[in-house]
């Protein structure tokens, strides 16, 4: 049986949709994963410093989200070399914020009892408590 004559038609088409979809893909990839070489002749400190401190604010919160998702992206992609957080010693775990999905692996299994949470624009979870850990919030700018 042959295939009916719209998808004959069709099928030039959709390979040059997809080979356009593909190579911008592809170059998307490209520019989100250069090297941002062109920021170093920057004081970036003095940069954002110089930016009033409650727009400094709304702007974090504003790219909360979206470097948070790469961050869990790049951390999916590569798990080895984007671990989660590290243990310094046996008492004192490094990392990004934890996940909701992470809470009761870091409760029962590392053992954590405590957060200390530096993130302006992130609260902290509800769920701490429940599970016994203990929240310092030092939000920092």
């Amino acid at each position: 049986m042959s295939p009916p004559p719209i998808l004959l038609a069709c099928a030039p088409l959709l390979g040059l949709v997809l080979t356009v979809l593909s190579r911008a893909l592809e170059l998307a990839f490209k520019l989100l994963m250069a090297p941002l070489w062109f920021f170093d002749k920057w004081d970036k400190e003095s940069l954002v410093m110089s930016i009033p401190a409650p727009v400094r604010r709304r702007l974090l919160k504003m790219m909360f989200g979206p470097t948070l998702a790469w961050t869990i992206l790049l951390h999916r992609a590569m798990p080895e070399s984007r671990r989660w957080y590290d243990r310094v010693d046996e008492r004192v775990i490094l990392g990004a914020l934890p996940l909701t999905s992470q809470l009761k692996n870091l409760a029962r299994i590392e053992r954590v009892t405590g957060v200390l949470n530096m993130c302006d624009e992130f609260p902290g979870r509800t769920e701490y408590a429940q599970l016994g850990i203990r929240q310092l919030r030092c939000a920092l700018l």
